[in-house]
């Protein structure tokens, strides 16, 4: 009995429902404005021409030899246009995607992107604390402890150490030396 009841236990769990997957979406198409702003004024005033071209073509007002000698352009890219143009008016009317970056288009330079910035600071946080704690050690070894110096300030207020020496070698005796040579001697008695 004992058998059972332990290999009962040993059995995992199965689970009663699929596990939910999420699918990585492809990033949003820019958005409109922002790409007209960007063009240059020859290339807006070209795609406004070209655009109430292909619109009179679509209503009758104009034959598509018209529109081929206005535009400048070969049958098949006129048509080619004219299905370009049609394609954007009806991506333009579905539903736009919300995008994570409010009032602007998502950055295109991997420069600008904010994820990668973040990982770059966060490496260099990184070095930076491993750099401050090698100093930190170095500075602990025995031969590095006399040179450490707390602040500029005592550096600057050392005054260089100098030796005065005579014939006598010590500088305390030196010294005093001098001082009984430059000194007029005293009379004597006698």
């Amino acid at each position: 009995m004992t058998e059972q009841t332990t290999s009962s236990l040993e059995k995992k769990p199965t689970r009663r429902f699929r596990k939910r997957t999420f699918k990585r979406l492809p990033p949003p198409a820019l958005a409109v404005k922002p790409l007209w702003e960007a063009a240059s004024e020859e290339d807006k005033k070209r795609a406004h021409r070209q655009g109430t071209t292909i619109l009179q073509l679509w209503l009758g007002k104009v034959t598509k030899q018209q529109a081929m000698a206005e535009l400048e352009l070969p049958s098949l890219r006129l048509w080619q246009l004219s299905q370009q143009a049609l394609s954007g008016m009806l991506a333009g009317l579905l539903k736009q995607p919300r995008t994570r970056v409010k009032g602007g288009a998502m950055p295109t330079l991997p420069e600008d992107d904010p994820r990668i910035l973040r990982k770059k600071i966060a490496a260099l946080e990184k070095e930076l604390a491993t750099v401050n704690r090698i100093n930190e050690v170095l500075q602990m070894l025995p031969g590095n402890r006399e040179k450490v110096v707390s602040s500029p300030k005592e550096a600057k207020a050392k005054r260089p150490a100098t030796k005065r020496t005579s014939k006598h070698g010590s500088p305390r005796v030196a010294a005093t030396g001098d001082r009984e040579l430059a000194a007029p001697a005293p009379p004597q008695v006698g």
